[in-house]
C-alpha cells in the first residue's frame, strides 16, 4: 500500500470536497463530481453479515446506473416535491480511514469510512458505513465513476436519501 501514499492528499481533498458540497446543499457542484456514466449504489443487507451482490437482480436501498438518476433526485429536491425533505435535513459528513487500493494512470480504487450526522425537524440521527469508489482521472480532475456505499446501521428511522450517506 505504501506505493499509493502519493495519492492520499489528492483523494482526501476530493472526498472532503464531496462532503462539503453535500453538507452545504451545493447540488450542481456535487453532481459535477460524477462522470456521466457513473454508478451510484447503496446495497441492502441480505442477512446480518451478507450484502446483496447484484443491483440488477436484488433490491437495493438506492441504485442509479448513471448520473441522470442523481440529477433527477436533485431536481425533485429543488422543486419541493419531496415531502420527506421539507425542510431539508442539516448534515455533517465525516470521512476518514481513506485507503488507495489500486492506482493506474486513468483511475484510482479507493475505500474510506464515513459518518453522517443529520438533523431533521430537531430530530438527531447518525448513519455510518464504508465507501468504495472508482475515481477516474479526467481533464477536469478526478470524477466519480463508481460509488458504492455500505450502510452499517440500516435500521432507518426516516426516509433515507443520498444526502444522508
Amino acid at each position: 500500500m505504501e506505493k499509493f501514499l502519493e495519492f492520499i492528499p489528492e483523494v482526501v481533498d476530493f472526498l472532503n470536497t464531496e462532503s462539503y458540497f453535500v453538507d452545504r446543499q451545493m447540488w450542481d457542484e456535487w453532481l459535477n463530481l460524477f462522470s456521466e456514466d457513473c454508478e451510484y449504489w447503496l446495497p441492502s443487507w441480505e442477512s446480518d453479515t451478507q450484502l446483496i451482490t447484484d443491483p440488477h437482480k436484488e433490491v437495493s436501498l438506492i441504485y442509479y446506473s448513471d448520473r441522470s438518476g442523481l440529477e433527477d433526485r436533485v431536481f425533485r429536491l429543488r422543486t419541493g416535491a419531496v415531502s420527506s425533505a421539507t425542510p431539508m435535513s442539516r448534515t455533517v459528513h465525516i470521512t476518514s480511514g481513506v485507503r488507495i487500493l489500486s492506482a493506474s494512470a486513468s483511475a484510482l480504487e479507493v475505500a474510506a469510512s464515513w459518518v453522517c450526522h443529520w438533523v431533521w425537524r430537531k430530530e438527531f440521527n447518525t448513519y455510518a458505513g464504508q465507501y468504495e469508489y472508482i475515481l477516474e482521472r479526467t481533464s477536469r480532475g478526478l470524477r466519480i465513476k463508481r460509488k458504492k456505499i455500505v450502510l452499517i446501521n440500516d435500521v432507518i428511522p426516516r426516509v433515507l436519501d443520498f444526502y444522508h450517506i
